[in-house]
């Protein structure tokens, strides 16, 4: 495993959220929802994570202002954990770009997630993944997320006690 030493920063507006977005899913997992709606609902999801949910982009450990150096990213995560009423958070979206995957920065993104939850008070944090996509489920569940539904036709809904 490559010992860098990687840092994290909060990407606050939804121009800075759709530039990852873009930058990241652009050639880095099959099953990117981001190929498959127009730009206009990218741009809406971008503003909607923007009002309400967390979003991260990982990077060199110099990574302190994303705007400037989009180059030096390698991953994003965008997570809810604002629910108090279910105290139940949710990983909308995780990316790490092909160059890099293998190197854990996947599960550094979710344990990000997970530590936010935590802080949040959330008891459960939920992912839905796509039926296919047989490594993104292992991976999940190598971190302890357990299958708890069909979401739909095509996707599984797991989640992890925090």
């Amino acid at each position: 495993m490559n010992q860098q030493t990687y840092g994290f920063y909060r990407l606050n507006n939804a121009s800075e959220i759709l530039s990852a977005f873009l930058q990241l899913s652009d050639s880095s997992f099959s099953h990117s929802i981001l190929r498959q709606i127009n730009s206009q609902d990218i741009m809406d999801y971008a503003c909607k994570l923007e009002k309400h949910a967390n979003v991260y982009v990982i990077g060199n450990k110099n990574i302190s202002d994303f705007s400037a150096n989009k180059d030096l990213a390698f991953g994003c995560v965008a997570f809810y954990s604002n629910d108090k009423s279910t105290l139940h958070a949710f990983i909308s979206l995780i990316v790490v770009c092909k160059s890099k995957q293998g190197e854990g920065l996947g599960r550094k993104l979710v344990e990000l997630a997970i530590n936010s939850a935590v802080e949040a008070d959330i008891q459960t944090l939920g992912v839905n993944v796509h039926k296919e996509n047989h490594e993104a489920r292992k991976f999940y569940e190598k971190m302890g997320f357990e299958i708890v539904s069909d979401y739909d036709s095509e996707h599984y809904s797991l989640k992890l006690t925090v």
